[in-house]
């Protein structure tokens, strides 16, 4: 498979838990509201659990922000 770089820098594998668990977040990263990503989180929590809802919300919530923050310093 192919490497690929994670948002914290690490490279992983194309086919990795890792790189399907930054794919997801990713996905949640670019719905377009605050409820569907909150909505999709808690889908998640439930179906898998808290733990793992929190996890996923937290990856989501950096990838988003770092998103945001390239778009700032794009403007500037």
């Amino acid at each position: 498979m192919n490497t690929v770089t994670l948002i914290d820098g690490s490279q992983a594998d194309s086919a990795s838990e890792a790189w399907r668990h930054e794919c997801e977040a990713r996905h949640i990263a670019n719905l377009p509201s605050r409820e569907q990503r909150q909505d999709y989180v808690a889908a998640v929590a439930k179906r898998r659990g808290e733990t793992a809802g929190q996890a996923l919300e937290q990856l989501a919530t950096r990838i988003y922000t770092a998103k945001r923050q390239a778009i700032r310093a794009a403007r500037a």
